[in-house]
């Protein structure tokens, strides 16, 4: 069981890091605990004007009710085995995932478009952030995760060392485009609020892409926060 101490100097990555469940309580709030996962609790809720000390009390509930089920200890998952949770998990999602929500965007955005024009913005917004989430996916499966899992091999591969930093450095950049993409999309749907006029492909349409906001959050934060510090330390 992981016990619920939380302390407001402690970073969102490192909380969300230590157990998993706490990223709902951080979604619920706004708060960015991937590519800002680096500020602390308290630095991240003055920011957003929100009280940490009821952010504090949502996520020792959140604690609480994850402890009654088993989970993964993420931290102790060594290089390979992370990698292969992420691909498994969130790289697999996404190749399923974004061809259906293409289909989806483009077809509320022609159905309902005359009466909520943003949802033309959130079709160009989404096939943009498809053609960027693909071209990730291919350069770390193809040369990023490689890499990384030579540098772990137990081999002598130091001289992949600075390519595995400079890889880290533009996927880390890439995720920061991600995450201003999906957050236009949230902003555009309003925060995936349904409409009076809304159908049903529009409402999972609105499901999906706030479904792709969650996951993507969690597979930026496994890789900036715990994969890439870990494949690095371990390497040396």
């Amino acid at each position: 069981m992981v016990h619920s101490k939380i302390e407001t100097n402690q970073t969102l990555g490192n909380l969300v890091s230590h157990q998993i469940g706490r990223a709902r309580v951080f979604e619920w709030y706004g708060l960015d605990y991937c590519c800002g996962g680096g500020k602390s609790l308290a630095e991240s809720c003055s920011e957003k004007g929100i009280d940490s000390v009821k952010v504090i009390s949502e996520l020792i509930k959140s604690d609480e009710a994850e402890n009654k089920t088993v989970e993964v200890d993420w931290q102790a998952l060594p290089v390979n085995k992370l990698i292969d949770e992420i691909i498994s998990t969130h790289h697999n999602y996404l190749k399923l995932e974004l061809p259906r929500l293409t289909y989806l965007t483009e077809k509320i955005a022609s159905a309902h478009g005359d009466n909520h024009p943003a949802l033309h913005e959130v079709k160009t917004v989404f096939a943009r952030l498809r053609a960027e989430l693909e071209t990730h996916l291919k350069e770390e499966e193809e040369s990023v995760f490689p890499t990384l899992r030579l540098l772990n091999s137990g081999g002598d591969f130091t001289m992949l060392t600075d390519t595995a930093r400079g890889n880290i450095q533009k996927m880390e950049e890439e995720h920061i485009v991600v995450g201003a993409m999906l957050a236009r999309l949230s902003s555009l749907t309003d925060g995936y609020h349904m409409p009076a006029d809304g159908c049903e492909t529009y409402r999972v349409a609105l499901h999906g892409l706030m479904t792709l906001e969650q996951d993507t959050h969690l597979h930026v934060h496994k890789e900036n926060n715990l994969l890439f510090p870990k494949a690095m330390k371990e390497a040396v």
